[in-house]
């Protein structure tokens, strides 16, 4: 699976490069879906 989590961005920065990757055709649905939740489950580790 690619990444494109930044070491700096937000869940809300990822999952919009995720977006547009798969707006472009660059990923499925299915890395698009793994991408978010790995943002979203960053996030709440953060303080």
């Amino acid at each position: 699976m690619r990444s494109v989590a930044g070491t700096s961005a937000g869940p809300t920065e990822e999952i919009g490069r995720a977006k547009a990757l798969h707006d472009a055709g660059a990923i499925t649905p299915a890395e698009f879906d793994a991408l978010k939740s790995q943002a979203l489950s960053r996030s709440s580790y953060t303080e």
